[in-house]
């Protein structure tokens, strides 16, 4: 996502289970590239495990677990979305253990 740099080239864009790996200072300027990149009206989709901290799993993996509200506030920040969905679900994680993804479609508003 850091090589992102196309302005108004995509219809959609597809993040599933990776921007949850993201260090949070560094997730509003990457959101930033994704807003760019849309063409307006484009959609992005971006599933995230729900936490209150970042930290790493029982394998050593870094997530940046958000909690739903600092997902908000990241990415007004990022730019104007205009919300299509959210919900959430529960999975396995890779370590066996029980997380709940946060599951965000969101649309660049049309010009």
């Amino acid at each position: 996502f850091h090589e992102l740099d196309e302005q108004g080239a995509h219809d959609g864009v597809w993040a599933s289970a990776c921007l949850l790996h993201v260090p949070r200072d560094q997730l509003a300027g990457i959101l930033g590239r994704v807003h760019r990149a849309l063409k307006p009206g484009g959609v992005f989709y971006a599933s995230y495990k729900i936490g209150d901290h970042d930290g790493r799993d029982s394998l050593g993996r870094y997530y940046n677990y958000p909690t739903p509200e600092w997902l908000e506030a990241t990415y007004a920040a990022a730019g104007e979305w205009h919300p299509v969905k959210s919900d959430t679900s529960v999975i396995k994680s890779y370590d066996e253990a029980p997380a709940t993804m946060l599951h965000i479609v969101a649309r660049r508003p049309p010009a």
